[in-house]
């Protein structure tokens, strides 16, 4: 009902006059759902533009909601003609006594306020601010009316790369990256954000870099790679495959990475990754579509690598070795070491497990050094990795005497109906093949 309402108001248009209060409410409501709706028409306002329509975009920007910024930045941005009417508002605001209403008057100033002197002053008091985060946004919001300010602008942002709190280390990432620095005093600060636990971080501190000098591609490379091969959100991989290609011949490191990001089944991303790999070597895509074998000779060495990531990165490379069966044998042993990994006893990582497990039955009989370590699974307490793993035995053929009579223990326990199919499957699918296991009753 909220989506069909949005849709139709998204169509309609909205009179300006008539957007505030009840547009800008729902930008800072507690459902993030109304409040996505709400982003999504602020666009769509029409002329003329309310001065509180302008302040109500101002406010909204103190909710921390990232999917949500783009389209209230772009309204304040649309805002322009008409903000004369609410800047001196917003310079009041950075007086006021709420750290975050100060923060959210310069962001927006930032955005939509004229290069006067008065607001120029205003934000540059504001560099003295008690709360970093409003620091943080005066400084930018100098750099954008007044790009000259940004040598004393900057040691602002690059302070709150140390942030404790992950919403403002990717926001002070970001704000370098749009700025393209000029100072390259900044690039050491930058490249230790680049061990940021933070994927988002660092790939923001990455395109940084890049912008402030091309030559220093060396040291993102790593982080661009880990971008393209842990398949997180679909933005991610296509800003590394865009960065990538900017760097043209600079960033043959990435090759490998870019090689497997061409099936990404997001198409942004297969494309750029794509035409990324055409200019770092013209032509190389025709030979590796037209070449599978140089293909997986490129991309393999690429995912055993990938294993000794995080486990993110584990669980893409898993996935994509099950894709390559039996030739990625040569993987096998690496694999092994990387389920050895502690936090993979944690539940929330199941799903590298099964990932795993399949991938070792795609491989077939050429994974049979992992055998203990599926016999293993067999006893394990989730129900799906039990499963997986009695299927992958069976792929595997290997039928040792532990393996067999773990698999009629699981069989004769409390088990459920879906893992027994499976764990019986192992056994063979017709009577005749069963007849090979008469200490088994099936």
């Amino acid at each position: 009902m909220r989506q069909a309402a949005a849709t139709a108001l998204k169509e309609i248009g909205i009179p300006g006059q008539d957007a505030a209060p009840p547009l800008t409410d729902l930008l800072t409501n507690r459902d993030p759902r109304v409040r996505w709706y709400a982003s999504e028409l602020v666009t769509n306002v029409q002329p003329p533009l309310t001065r509180e329509f302008i302040l109500g975009l101002a406010g909204a920007l103190r909710m921390e909601d990232g999917r949500n910024r783009p389209n209230i930045l772009a309204a304040l941005k649309g805002c322009q003609p008409a903000a004369h009417t609410a800047w001196p508002d917003l310079v009041a605001q950075l007086q006021h006594t709420n750290a975050a209403v100060r923060a959210s008057a310069a962001e927006a100033l930032g955005v939509c306020a004229p290069a006067t002197a008065s607001v120029t002053e205003a934000l540059e008091q504001a560099l003295c601010d008690v709360q970093p985060q409003v620091r943080l946004e005066a400084a930018f919001a100098l750099c954008q009316i007044d790009p000259s300010q940004e040598p004393r602008c900057t040691p602002y942002l690059l302070d709150r790369l140390q942030d404790p709190k992950v919403f403002w280390r990717r926001k002070a990432a970001r704000y370098l990256a749009e700025m393209r620095l000029t100072c390259p005093a900044a690039i050491p600060t930058l490249k230790f954000v680049l061990k940021d636990l933070d994927p988002e971080t660092r790939l923001l501190a990455a395109r940084a870099i890049v912008q402030t000098d091309p030559d220093q591609a060396d040291s993102v490379i790593p982080v661009l790679r880990d971008a393209l091969l842990d398949r997180g959100p679909q933005r991610r991989t296509l800003a590394a495959a865009q960065i990538l290609g900017d760097l043209g011949p600079r960033a043959r490191g990435a090759v490998p990475a870019l090689a497997e990001a061409i099936d990404d089944a997001y198409a942004p991303s297969a494309s750029a990754a794509a035409d990324a790999l055409e200019k770092i070597e013209p032509g190389l895509l025709l030979k590796l579509k037209n070449d599978p074998a140089a293909k997986r000779n490129l991309v393999l060495p690429e995912l055993i690598r990938a294993l000794a990531g995080s486990l993110e990165l584990l669980g893409f490379a898993l996935q994509s070795l099950k894709r390559f069966g039996v030739n990625a044998r040569d993987a096998v042993p690496h694999m092994i070491a990387a389920l050895e990994h502690p936090d993979l006893k944690d539940s929330r990582y199941d799903w590298v497990w099964l990932r795993a497990l399949d991938a070792f039955g795609a491989i077939g009989p050429s994974a049979s050094p992992a055998v203990p370590l599926l016999v293993q699974a067999l006893r394990h307490k989730t129900v799906a990795i039990r499963s997986s793993a009695a299927a992958a035995l069976r792929r595997i053929g290997l039928a040792s005497t532990e393996v067999i009579s773990t698999l009629v223990k699981c069989l004769s326990g409390p088990f459920h109906k879906y893992a027994h199919v499976r764990g019986k499957g192992f056994f063979g699918q017709t009577r005749r093949e069963r007849r090979a296991y008469p200490e088994v009753d099936l």
